[in-house]
């Protein structure tokens, strides 16, 4: 259901300046009003959409970000020994 607040066309106004004041397009006021031309008349009481026209927009899913790998500390103080094998 398209929801609209109502305009009272100004001198000076053109649908396209209305159209930037209330941050819809020409073509949704058009179709609204079931205009087919551009020509609007002071003191005219256009619709105006007060919701988008077109396909609903949706905020995109924001993963989490992945915890960081363990931290793993080492004692540098041991030294390392050889390992004896005994290969038979």
């Amino acid at each position: 259901m398209q929801t609209y607040t109502t305009y009272i066309v100004a001198s000076d106004d053109s649908l396209s300046v209305i159209a930037k004041r209330f941050e819809t397009t020409v073509t949704s006021i058009k179709e609204l009003n079931h205009l087919t031309t551009d020509t609007i008349y002071i003191g005219q009481i256009l619709k105006i959409p007060t919701s988008p026209t077109t396909q609903e927009v949706t905020a995109p899913v924001v993963e989490p970000a992945p915890s960081p790998p363990p931290t793993v500390t080492t004692d540098t103080t041991q030294q390392l020994r050889p390992l004896k094998m005994k290969i038979s």
